[in-house]
């Protein structure tokens, strides 16, 4: 079987489970298998595109899935992984870089906080010529200011 057929199968079984713990397994056996990019030998082939986005984006998924997980079992460490693994695939998901920042302010890594703040709106100046969000410049001071 294919990596990307033990992906998909992975994802489904995450789907069908009822228990958290065991969809959070297969969603971790899923990230696995996940290579990246579907077929990325061949860039810029239009016909896989399609299905290349679909397999990113529910990759993209699954980690947040997974950070959210470990975030809501306190393992802030776990959480903080997984998030730095979606922006390492989408470094403009200003809502992972939120979640960063206060996962990086509960575990008093500042430093780290401000690296993701910075890091953020630089990427969205300088490759999508826009800035942050209202939401996150306010959650930054928040943070800042130690609320």
């Amino acid at each position: 079987m294919a990596d990307i057929e033990k992906f998909t199968e992975e994802l489904r079984r995450a789907a069908e489970e009822k228990e958290m713990e065991k969809t959070v397994a297969h969603l971790l056996n899923a990230e696995s298998f996940y290579g990246g990019e579907f077929l990325q030998e061949e860039p810029f082939s239009e016909w896989c595109m399609e299905a290349r986005e679909k397999y990113k984006r529910e990759y993209l998924q699954l980690l947040k899935r997974i950070a959210s997980w470990h975030e809501s079992q306190g393992n802030y460490v776990q959480a903080i992984e997984y998030n730095n693994k979606y922006l390492e695939v989408d470094g403009y998901a200003e809502d992972i870089c939120r979640s960063l920042m206060a996962l990086y302010w509960e575990t008093g890594d500042t430093l780290s906080m401000g690296r993701v703040f910075k890091r953020c709106r630089e990427n969205l100046s300088r490759e999508l010529n826009c800035g942050l969000s209202d939401e996150t410049e306010r959650l930054f001071r928040k943070l800042l200011a130690g609320r």
